[in-house]
């Protein structure tokens, strides 16, 4: 079960959501998106956020580790799932603009918990065998 829950987090985080992540913000937000009489266009918004995951990896996963130590991966792993599930609902629907990039941030950081946690209990499984 521990591989299962590795192999779906790891379909959802980084072949669902990220390929998807350009495409989604296309449909919604049209070519461009308008904020603050700024206009970007949406795949340049899509690539700052995905690189804004990617950096924000380093710091966050020692920590969710340190966590997850302390309170145990189960719990964590829930608690992550239920959020990210939440975010996966809120994500397609219409929203305004400002919303879309904070459940976007938050579903990111989600993500590198799951997938922390789901690299320590694999790592604690093969301790044991």
């Amino acid at each position: 079960s521990i591989f299962l829950n590795c192999v779906v987090v790891a379909f959802f985080v980084y072949c669902f959501f990220l390929s998807t992540l350009s495409k989604v913000m296309f449909v919604q937000f049209g070519e461009h998106i308008t904020f603050i009489s700024f206009t970007v266009g949406t795949m340049a918004v899509a690539g700052v956020l995905q690189s804004l995951r990617m950096g924000m990896d380093p710091f966050l996963a020692p920590l969710v580790g340190k966590l997850s130590d302390r309170r145990g991966r189960i719990p964590l792993l829930i608690v992550a799932l239920s959020i990210g599930a939440i975010c996966l609902f809120i994500i397609p629907l219409n929203i305004p603009f400002i919303v879309f990039l904070i459940v976007i941030v938050i579903f990111q950081m989600v993500s590198t918990i799951l997938i922390t946690t789901s690299d320590s209990m694999e790592a604690d499984l093969s301790n044991h065998i």
